[in-house]
């Protein structure tokens, strides 16, 4: 979707509470500057008056206007992911959960409570002691809210925040779906008896949380269950039966059965009059060309009163399920989250029109991108190409912040017959910045355009394993690392000229290209390139390594216990601690002047155990001086930009996110002054989002020259809100 300019909202929130760690004149965000990617998708919801479209996933909830899906607000998690949300009925408070963290007792999923307007947190409820997913409802009043997890439903007032009740799940079963009858004096719970295997619907009395009712409802779970807006109907959705069942809720009889779906229904939607009936899953359909069975969704309307079909929007096909469907307060759009896309790792809102059936509106933001591993940055910094579990390499224009293109290495069906899956473990820029190297599972190392986004060459020699690649200063040689040891590459000629036995990993060429530096068994080891002989040992050296860039300091690690080597004398020179990082370390890297370490939260075994912060570090007095907040399950790549302006990180989560780390210039004559008045206001803010993602010459709103208007003015501006620019005020 084409914007133009960035919401005013959204700006004053970032100006406010984007830069608020400072240093030795050096600014750090605490929040993620941009975000490339935001993750998955887990569920939507409208705000009652229509105005907001919530979303949620594996960062948080974002906040879209509803009408042109521009972003403009975001509650961000903390741990693992949101799995529900819903608005209480007067749209004031949003409620979120499925956030895990470990308590005394074991890990437990959190529900939180955010004020929607100024998007704060508002407290949070604490119970579930589970790392399943959590489902949430609201009654009619907004005054309790229904939690569901697999261990139980509990019921919230929310003004106490206290629990006020339990239904604790029967023995032997699960409890699956959860609704609140429009009255409010009814909570539907939907769950699965393991043997045998059977769906049920109970029904309890709110005021006396009592049973009043049960219903053996399918053949296997119960997905998701709704009531009809006039509370007279109960619908239901079966996974295995692949039907969908309605119930008159005063008789507990059943009504009627819709019929069609092709696999597991997983959402249910009422447009507001109860005349529609909005269904989601997906199904498997043999691909009759690849011969592989392929995973679609589907989306159904059904006429309630004739209890048939009316629609099927079958561009969700090229998802790989519907997750999540809701229809807008005014029942004109539907919204639908596809999960997957066609290279299996973009999550999407669509909005569809409902009389005309046609699609008004399409989100594509949130690519989910499993265990983002590499990260590279162009030498020019223009360029961040990404990549991990999967086929696909994204590039990226970092001025633009949009995806400029995308290289498939189409590998999956040579994997297919040995039951392994795509994944790039290296990304590598050659010094000019024409050639894009990646080291792949298929054991080949490809070389590809960057220009023309087109494979160039594969380096495929008797190679047993590949992790890690560096190209020499010239851009002449590669080396790539392998079980066998590092191959080196002539790159004109794609033929392997050298092969250094013993070499681990390749860290990376000294400056001068003479010595490469690789893991190895006992420690370190620097390569004489031209004799292609260990001619230097850090005896010791090893897990998370990183160099600086002028080549005379590496550290090592991977714990919290970190050491600094002088690579010239192959001697240790200091020792440090990472004091908060809870699960050590998982990644690290130099800033370009060499002054900043940023170390990246390492991925434990769970959710509630990793540690998915970033902190930045003062390598000479080796204090923490700046934390990052952003990402929500370790962190599994760090990359600075060569011009030192962008910092770049990756996670399990699949999202990409921007940190900018220019120095805030003081304000001098006009900066930051846009519109010449004398002063730093609302108005110069204004301009600046009217002129958002522009590129070009002499822009009012490029406030630090460097060509486009982008966030890096904003926070200039921001951190000289209020400064008289006639009196050459400074910072």
């Amino acid at each position: 979707m084409k914007r133009n300019g960035l919401c005013f909202t959204t700006f004053i929130s970032v100006v406010f509470g984007l830069w608020t760690v400072s240093t030795f004149g050096q600014s750090f965000p605490e929040r993620p500057t941009v975000y490339l990617t935001k993750g998955s998708i887990n569920d939507i919801a409208y705000s009652p008056d229509g105005k907001l479209l919530a979303v949620a996933g594996s960062l948080g909830v974002f906040l879209y206007d509803a009408g042109s899906l521009t972003e403009v607000g975001l509650l961000p998690a903390e741990k693992f992911t949101v799995s529900a949300i819903t608005f209480a009925p007067d749209g004031k408070i949003l409620a979120s959960g499925g956030e895990v963290f470990l308590s005394e007792s074991g890990p437990e999923a959190s529900i939180r409570l955010w004020d929607v307007q100024t998007q704060a947190e508002l407290g949070r409820l604490e119970g579930h002691h589970t790392l399943g997913g959590i489902s949430l409802a609201f009654s009619v009043n907004g005054k309790i809210l229904a939690s569901r997890g697999p261990d139980g439903v509990r019921l919230w007032d929310i003004e106490a925040q206290q629990q006020v009740a339990l239904f604790e799940r029967p023995e032997g079963s699960s409890i699956s779906s959860i609704a609140f009858s429009p009255d409010g004096k009814l909570l539907a719970v939907g769950s699965l008896i393991f043997r045998p295997q059977q769906g049920l619907i109970s029904f309890w009395n709110v005021e006396t949380q009592q049973p009043v009712g049960q219903i053996e409802a399918h053949k296997g779970n119960v997905s998701a269950i709704i009531f009809s807006p006039d509370g007279k109907t109960l619908t239901s959705a079966g996974s295995n039966d692949l039907v969908i069942r309605l119930w008159d809720v005063e008789t507990q009889q059943e009504l009627g059965v819709l019929k069609g779906h092709k696999g597991k229904v997983s959402s249910l939607a009422f447009k507001p009059d109860g005349k529609i009936l909005a269904s989601g899953g997906r199904f498997t359909e043999l691909n009759e060309n690849t011969g592989e069975w392929e995973s679609m969704g589907e989306v159904w309307l059904w006429d309630m009163e004739m209890q048939q079909q009316v629609a099927m929007l079958q561009e969700h096909y090229t998802d790989n399920r519907v997750s999540a469907l809701t229809f807008s307060p005014d029942g004109k759009n539907l919204a639908v989250v596809g999960s997957g896309g066609k290279d299996n790792s973009e999550d999407t809102v669509r909005l569809w029109d409902v009389q005309t059936l046609n699609q008004v509106a399409l989100l594509q933001e949130h690519h989910t991108d499993d265990r983002l591993s590499s990260l590279a940055f162009s030498p020019d910094g223009k360029l961040l190409a990404s990549a991990g579990d999967g086929e696909i390499i994204r590039l990226w224009d970092v001025a633009t912040q949009q995806q400029m293109g995308l290289l498939n290495l189409g590998i999956s069906s040579e994997l297919a017959p040995l039951l392994m899956s795509p994944e790039v473990y290296s990304l590598a820029f050659s010094p000019d910045g024409e050639l894009l190297a990646s080291a792949d599972n298929t054991r080949a190392v490809r070389l590809w355009d960057v220009q023309m986004q087109q494979q160039v060459g594969v380096l495929n020699g008797d190679i047993r394993w590949l992790s890690s690649l560096a190209f020499s200063p010239d851009g002449k040689l590669l080396a790539s690392s392998s079980d066998d040891g590092v191959i080196l590459w002539d790159v004109e000629a794609q033929e392997p000229v050298g092969l250094l036995e013993g070499a681990g990993d390749v860290l990376a060429f000294n400056p001068d290209g003479k010595i490469l530096i690789s893991e190895g068994d006992d420690g370190v080891i620097l390569w004489d390139v031209e004799a292609q002989e260990p001619v230097g040992l850090l005896e010791g050296a090893g897990g998370i390594l990183a160099l600086s860039p002028d080549g005379k300091i590496l550290i090592s690690g991977g714990d919290n216990d970190v050491t600094l080597w002088d690579v010239s004398s192959q001697q240790q020179v200091d020792t440090f601690v990472f004091e908060g990082h809870t699960w050590g370390v998982g990644s690290l890297a130099f800033s370009a002047n060499g002054k900043w370490l940023a170390s990246g939260g390492a991925i434990g075994p769970d959710p509630y155990i990793s540690d998915p912060t970033i902190r930045l570090w003062d390598v000479a007095t080796q204090q923490q001086v700046g934390l990052l907040r952003g990402h929500t399950w370790g962190v599994s790549s760090l990359a600075f930009s060569a011009d030192g302006k962008w910092l770049a990180s990756a996670g399990l989560s699949g999202a990409i996110l921007l940190w900018g780390m220019s120095p805030i210039p003081p304000l001098s004559g006009t900066s930051g002054d846009v519109n010449g008045d004398g002063v730093v206001n609302l108005f110069d803010l204004e301009q600046i989002a009217s002129q958002f993602g522009q590129v070009g010459a002499n822009l009012s709103g490029d406030v630090n020259g460097d060509g486009t208007v982008n966030i890096l003015d904003l926070v200039i501006v921001g951190l000289h809100f209020g400064d008289n620019s006639v009196e050459n005020h400074t910072r």
